[in-house]
């Protein structure tokens, strides 16, 4: 596996991007099926929204476009740029807004540049589900923050540290994330209008069929030891047992004004 430098834990991946990639790019069909906890995200997230007009926005991992659905019918604007790792998720984005730009590529890399398609700056930039995934979180919330307008949004979904606890403590792979107060550390300068989090969780039949639920929601790129027949039903014992077949989502929220 790659190795990256990064920041801080917003959470600091023990995945590599193209990993992350290949994952997310396979489960571009059963996606939105099974995204229910992602899903939502997205509509909290925009519920959490200021209400106010936003001509300008951007919109980073939009993915197969399940918040960019939500803001086209939400808000209209005149300008809309759609990022995401997966060039392949494009048509999404132009499905909801057909006016989009889309701009591939890594939200790290991507991140410094927003300004550049926008100079006067976004009214929005928002982003779901997402920033975990981030190698160096704090230089691109400031990256994301800086591409805003005086007074402009930044807003986005991530993880609390509880993500998955079950996956990690079976297998010991998973995203770190910060504490609450370590998380305000993180942010840039503006003013903070919202940070909340809550607990969701999901009950299985079994721990292949949560598996099965992570890899078709592309949420499975770690390096994880491959699994022999005699470890998986020792494990699928300890899920049952320990977890009661449950998989637990921890997310957050957070709103900021320029």
């Amino acid at each position: 596996m790659v190795e990256r430098q990064h920041d801080g834990p917003l959470p600091a991946g023990m995945a590599d991007t193209a990993r992350i990639q290949r994952s997310f790019r396979r489960s571009l069909s059963t996606y939105d099926e099974h995204a229910t906890v992602q899903r939502r995200m997205a509509e909290r997230l925009c519920a959490l929204l200021p209400v106010r007009s936003y001509p300008c926005i951007a919109e980073l991992g939009c993915g197969t476009g399940q918040l960019t659905r939500l803001l086209a019918e939400r808000i209209p604007c005149r300008s809309y740029l759609a990022n995401d790792l997966v060039p392949e998720c494009a048509g999404a984005a132009l499905r909801f807004r057909p006016q989009a730009r889309f701009l591939p590529g890594d939200i790290d890399e991507e991140a410094p540049h927003l300004r550049e398609h926008q100079p006067d700056g976004f009214d929005l930039v928002i982003s779901n589900a997402c920033l975990q995934w981030s190698r160096r979180p704090a230089a691109t919330l400031a990256a994301l923050r800086a591409a805003l307008k005086p007074g402009g949004i930044l807003a986005f979904s991530s993880f609390g540290q509880d993500n998955l606890r079950e996956i990690r403590a079976l297998f010991g792979v998973g995203l770190t994330s910060p504490a609450p107060d370590a998380l305000r550390a993180l942010l840039p300068a503006g003013t903070l209008l919202t940070l909340c989090e809550e607990h969701q969780t999901i009950v299985f039949s079994s721990l292949l069929d949560a598996l099965r639920h992570l890899r078709a929601t592309g949420v499975n790129a770690f390096d994880a030891p491959p699994l022999t027949h005699g470890r998986l039903k020792a494990l699928d014992e300890r899920f049952c047992r320990d977890f009661a077949r449950t998989l637990t989502y921890h997310p957050r929220y957070v709103v900021l004004r320029a």
